[in-house]
Order: C-alpha cells, then structure tokens, then sequence
C-alpha cells in the first residue's frame, strides 16, 4: 500500500493505493468525522480484484486545509478533490464507492462529471442534506465525542433532532458500528467476474 499527497489550492490531500495495480480503479469516500481508514475491513476482499483509491475528504484524517483557506466548501469542491486525486494517479473513470457524505461527493461525480464514473454505490446517504445548523450540531458531536457513538450519545442526538441521520425504526442498543459492516456488502454486489 502507497500512502501519498497531493497538493491542492485549498491544502493538502491524503490518500492511500493499494491492491492490483492493473485492476479496475475503486475510489473509496468515507462519511464526515471519519478518514480513509474506515474501509481497512473491506479491503482485503477489494484489493484482490481492483486498485483501490481511499483519500481523506478536506479536514479529515491526514488531509489539512492550508492557512487562510476557506473552512466552509461546496460539494464540487470535495468533487474537485476526488478528481484530482484520480488525476494523480493517471485515472480517468473509476468506480466510485462512498458512504454517508462520500456518497453525496460520489453522486456529485455521477451527475457532474458522469465521464469519470464507470459504477455508483451509494451506501447511507441522500442527494440533500439538512441545513448547515444541524451539520454543525453533527460536526461538534463527532469533535467531542469521536465518529463512535455509545447508546446515550444516540439518544441525546435523537432528542436534539438529529434523528434524520437514523431511519424511524433505529434502535438504541444496536452497535453503531453494524452500520459500517454493511459496506461488505460491495464484495459480492459489484465484482467483476474473475
């Protein structure tokens, strides 16, 4: 596995390759508060038959917004982002993979720049998002409180209206983590055959 940087005009990128370097390219989003460790999972089932592409979304993981550069950003911004990752790497079109706001950055891909997109997997995520109030409710939870959340955590967000992140028949007592387990799903649902 290579774990490289780019340079871009709003910071630097972080992104890691792995897997197959002839296979077909999987680009990897992860969801806010999270970074490109969140697929390490699924990854030994992936790189068996493709190159993956995971990066650090701006402000994630080891990828860091250059001073005086704006905080706030525009989905084709993040969009921008994943491009030029791909671009570093001498990729064209891909398949894009995200979860939660890596999917909105990868439906972004799909309706803006559907030349870049071979297949779309859209895991836990929505073509809008609640107003920027609530992100930042989210954004303040994740920075005390880590992307992990115990039973009270998804309680107190159920009872500050944040339940727009949890479907109505959520229940408090599950693993919050089971949610990032269904991404296994992408094994068996978007192979090639070998």
């Amino acid at each position: 596995m290579l774990t490289l940087e780019i340079e871009r005009g709003a910071g630097r990128l972080r992104y890691a390759v792995s897997g197959r370097n002839h296979g077909q390219p999987l680009l990897l989003l992860h969801p806010l508060g999270a970074d490109l460790e969140v697929w390490r999972q699924q990854l030994p089932e992936l790189e068996q038959r493709f190159r993956v592409v995971r990066m650090d979304l701006r402000g994630h993981g080891g990828s860091a917004l250059a001073e005086g550069a704006p905080a706030p950003c525009a989905m084709t911004d993040l969009l921008d982002d994943a491009c030029a990752v791909l671009d570093a790497q001498g990729i064209a079109r891909a398949h894009w993979c995200g979860l939660s706001l890596g999917g909105a950055v990868a439906l972004q891909a799909a309706v803006t720049a559907p030349q870049r997109v071979r297949r779309l997997v859209l895991a836990d995520t929505a073509a809008s998002f609640p107003p920027r109030e609530r992100w930042d409710e989210r954004i303040a939870t994740v920075l005390a409180h880590g992307i992990w959340l115990d039973d009270a955590d998804l309680v107190r967000l159920r009872e500050t209206g944040a339940q727009v992140a949890f479907c109505p028949s959520f229940q408090v007592g599950r693993s919050p983590r089971r949610a990032f387990f269904c991404t296994s799903a992408i094994s068996s649902s978007f192979m090639p055959a070998k």
